[in-house]
C-alpha cells in the first residue's frame, strides 16, 4: 500500500522508523502532507484556509511532521517573507516496520487505520458539497466494488495491474496540466483523488 491521503506515486519512500510511522498515524496529519504533496509550498494561514484546520492546530500538526523529517521549512521567493512556508517530498510513503517487534505491528496498524479514515473523510467532503458538483462531475464518479476469490501473489498481480492503469493516467494528467500552463488556460479539468483498495474481505 502506498501514498496514503495522496495519489500514487512513482517514487515510494519506505517507513520503519516507529517515531515517523506514530507521527503519520493521525488522519488530519495524512490531509497536510498530502495537499503539501500534491501541490506548492504553503503557509499555515494558506494550509488553515483551504483544510478548515484551525491555524494553532495545523502548526502542532506540522511541527510533528517536521520533528520526523516529512516536512520542512522552504524559502519561497514572493509574498511575505516573515511567513513561515512549509513543503514536503512528493514521494509515496508506504510503511516497512519490523514484522518481529510488537511496536512496529502496532504503528503499521496505526497508520492504516489513519489511511482508511483520511479516505473516509474526504468522502465525506465531496458528499457535503455534492450539491453543487456538476451533474457531469456527478456521473463520472467512480464507485464500484467485487469480492474475488485470490491468491496473495494473484492479488499481487492485481496490485501491480491497477498500478500501472493509474500510472497511465497520471502521466497523461502531467501532460495536460504542461500543456495548459503554456497556454495559461484549462481545460475544464478538476483535481480528482482516485482510491483502489484490494484486502481480505470479511462481510
Amino acid at each position: 500500500m502506498s501514498a496514503w491521503g495522496t495519489y500514487m506515486e512513482q517514487e515510494i519512500l519506505k517507513i520503519s522508523d516507529v517515531a515517523t510511522l506514530k507521527a503519520l498515524s493521525s488522519p488530519v496529519r495524512m490531509r497536510i502532507l498530502g495537499l503539501l504533496r500534491n501541490g506548492d509550498k504553503r503557509t499555515v494561514g494558506q494550509i488553515s484556509a483551504q483544510t478548515g484546520i484551525a491555524p494553532g492546530s495545523a502548526s502542532y500538526h506540522l511541527q510533528k511532521l517536521e520533528e520526523v523529517g516529512l516536512v520542512r521549512r522552504g524559502d519561497y521567493d514572493e509574498g511575505d517573507h516573515r511567513q513561515s512556508w512549509w513543503e514536503t517530498s512528493r514521494a509515496g510513503i508506504e510503511p516497512n516496520p519490523d514484522t518481529d517487534a510488537a511496536s512496529g505491528l502496532e504503528a503499521e496498524v496505526a497508520i492504516r487505520r489513519a489511511s482508511a479514515q483520511s479516505y473516509a473523510d474526504a468522502y465525506g467532503r465531496y458528499l457535503n458539497s455534492y450539491e453543487t458538483i456538476p451533474r457531469e462531475w456527478r456521473d463520472s464518479e467512480i464507485g464500484f466494488d467485487s469480492v474475488l476469490s485470490l491468491t496473495p501473489s494473484e492479488l499481487k498481480s492485481l496490485q501491480t495491474e491497477l498500478g500501472d492503469v493509474l500510472d497511465t493516467w497520471r502521466q497523461k494528467s502531467r501532460n495536460r496540466s504542461e500543456e495548459a500552463e503554456s497556454r495559461s488556460e484549462k481545460d475544464g479539468d478538476e483535481r480528482v483523488l482516485v482510491i483502489v483498495s484490494g484486502f481480505v474481505w470479511s462481510p
